[in-house]
């Protein structure tokens, strides 16, 4: 293992979730199909129409909801009126536009900021390792309604406070207060 342990542990955690996954038939399957026919349970058509609709309103969005009414309707939907994006980027844009997505996209880099300085806490890597989990699943998923995901952000910042509190303490001793006389 080396001087690095947690290298190893991460290395043979990501081994084991592939072949667990593989494993599984659903999953397997999955991995087949999109491989034969390039087919990515119809993320393929839904990633390029949400793009096209972020284009259309580019700065205020179609609303919430209001945008998996547009969807459904876009891509055909026969048996759904409305459909979920299935990817948290996608989903901001088409829903807030720019306006919204900076604030969110900012907001979103500084809990990523106080999940990587957590990781020199009592918490370790757990708070970064989160996101980065979170992140990757927000990819072909669409969390932003999801208790356990917005449960993660408030963990890593959270935990990245007495980090911060620990940074600032000798700032705070360096600077003191005249001290008034004693009187005799």
């Amino acid at each position: 293992m080396g001087h690095h342990p947690q290298r190893f542990i991460g290395v043979a955690s990501i081994s084991f979730l592939a072949v667990a996954a593989m494993r599984t038939d659903v999953m397997r399957n999955r991995f087949e199909d999109t491989a034969q026919t390039g087919n990515m349970a119809g993320r393929e058509v839904l990633f390029p129409t949400l793009w096209g609709m972020f284009l259309e309103r580019p700065w205020t969005g179609w609303g919430p909801v209001n945008n998996q009414f547009e969807l459904a309707d876009r891509i055909a939907e026969q048996d759904r009126l409305k459909r979920d994006s299935h990817n948290l980027v996608l989903e901001v844009l088409t829903t807030t536009g720019i306006v919204g997505a900076v604030p969110f996209f900012m907001a979103m880099g500084l809990i990523v900021r106080a999940g990587w300085r957590a990781r020199h806490g009592f918490h370790g890597v757990t708070p970064i390792a989160l996101l980065v989990l979170n992140g990757a699943g927000a990819m072909s998923g669409n969390p932003i309604t999801i208790k356990l995901f917005w449960l993660t952000m408030a963990f890593a910042v959270a935990a990245a406070v007495p980090i911060v509190r620990r940074a600032r303490a000798p700032l705070r001793s360096t600077t003191t207060l005249p001290m008034p006389l004693a009187r005799a």
